[in-house]
C-alpha cells in the first residue's frame, strides 16, 4: 500500500480511503487488523469487499492469495 501511494504522488500527510478485495479467510485476518492497517498507512476508512469492479485497482498477493485493492484520496 504504501509503494502505491508513492507511485500516486501521495505525500505522508494526505489520507486515504482504502478499499481492498480479498476471500473470506483474509477478510478475517484483516478485520483484527483494520486500526493498525489504518495508523500505517494514514487511512481514514477501510472498506474489506469481495470484488473491486474499478480500472484502478491494483493487484498483489497476501499469504500466497490474491488481493485487489484500491486507494482513493480523501479531501479534507
Amino acid at each position: 500500500i504504501q509503494s502505491e501511494r508513492k507511485k500516486l504522488g501521495l505525500q505522508k500527510s494526505d489520507t486515504i480511503s482504502l478499499q481492498i478485495a480479498v476471500d473470506s479467510e483474509l477478510k478475517k485476518m484483516l478485520e483484527k487488523q483494520i486500526n493498525f492497517l489504518k495508523e500505517r498507512t494514514n487511512t481514514r476508512k477501510i472498506f474489506l469487499v469481495d470484488k473491486i469492479e474499478s480500472k484502478n485497482k491494483i493487484l498483489s498477493t497476501i499469504k500466497e492469495k490474491n488481493v485487489g485493492f484500491e486507494i482513493k484520496r480523501e479531501n479534507i
